[in-house]
């Protein structure tokens, strides 16, 4: 086994640390758990804040709190199937997350990016679910002005309204905040073919 003496309070790192390969030294009493009623992940979560550092400072925008980060990650999980039912179920998810830490501003993020899945799927009147999708991206940046999730929200929105410019000003936002964010670069390629950009794209 091994030992760590440094500290985050950004357990969202956490899953970046999992997909990396570096989780193998936790000791096998953090995978147990805490609890019955936490959930595996909530668990890990909450005690590998403690068990590892990282060089990234914490920000507003994310949560210290295992049960609203298991529940945004439960939520995230739901909207990747991008239909309606899974999309509704996220934005439940999502919201319960809110009623754990408010302040959670990465939640609003996805609430708006579950709009857009409701949008695509004509759930809505598309006039409605951007309005609401743009209140939320707002949201998450007036929580933490950096925080990339929120900046690409923005630049979702602006795009469906064909507002190029702003739409290009939130995308530059969200990558330069959150360089790793595969999304943000995926979306912004989407967004530069659309104007013949093929070898930026």
């Amino acid at each position: 086994t091994g030992t760590f003496d440094r500290k985050t309070t950004d357990p969202l790192q956490v899953q970046l640390e999992i997909a990396q390969g570096t989780f193998q030294a936790l000791e096998t009493k953090v995978i147990l758990g805490r609890a019955q009623k936490e959930s595996l992940w909530g668990s890990i979560a909450l005690q590998t804040r403690h068990a590892f550092g990282f060089q990234k400072a914490s920000r507003q925008g994310r949560t210290e709190s295992a049960e609203a980060l298991d529940l945004y990650m439960r939520g995230r999980h739901e909207l990747s199937e991008r239909t309606v039912p899974t999309a509704l179920r996220a934005i439940d998810l999502f919201k319960r997350a809110l009623t754990v830490d408010p302040q959670f501003g990465l939640v609003y993020s996805a609430i708006a990016d579950a709009q857009f899945v409701l949008m695509d799927n004509s759930y809505r009147p598309a006039s409605d679910l951007i309005l609401e999708a743009r209140q939320n991206a707002e949201r998450a940046i007036r929580i933490d002005p950096d925080l990339a999730e929120g900046h690409l929200s923005l630049a979702a929105v602006h795009q469906a309204l064909w507002d190029w410019h702003p739409s290009e000003d939130s995308y530059a936002k969200a990558l330069k905040a959150g360089p790793k964010l595969a999304r943000a670069h995926r979306w912004y390629a989407g967004f530069v073919t659309q104007f013949g950009r093929f070898d930026e794209a």
